[in-house]
């Protein structure tokens, strides 16, 4: 299973990791660890470290501004 939220208009990269905090909830230790990766493609940044319910959190960059212009939350597989 997979969540895309796409914000109103692209958010800087702090604020995306203040964001998936606080707005999705989740529950990262501090300082929240980024990773630049590339995917589908296009420039991204991955949180490091999610907690167990989260394979992955993905921050999706606009190739222009270089701002998170959407958030890519991947679950795990059910057992």
């Amino acid at each position: 299973k997979e969540l895309y939220f796409r914000p109103q208009e692209p958010v800087p990269l702090r604020e995306a990791v203040e964001m998936a905090r606080d707005k999705f909830t989740i529950v990262m230790p501090d300082p929240v660890l980024v990773k630049q990766v590339s995917y589908q493609g296009g420039q991204a940044w991955e949180l490091q470290n999610p907690p167990d319910y989260l394979a992955r959190v993905l921050l999706l960059a606009d190739e222009e501004t270089g701002n998170i212009k959407r958030f890519d939350i991947h679950f795990p597989r059910p057992k």
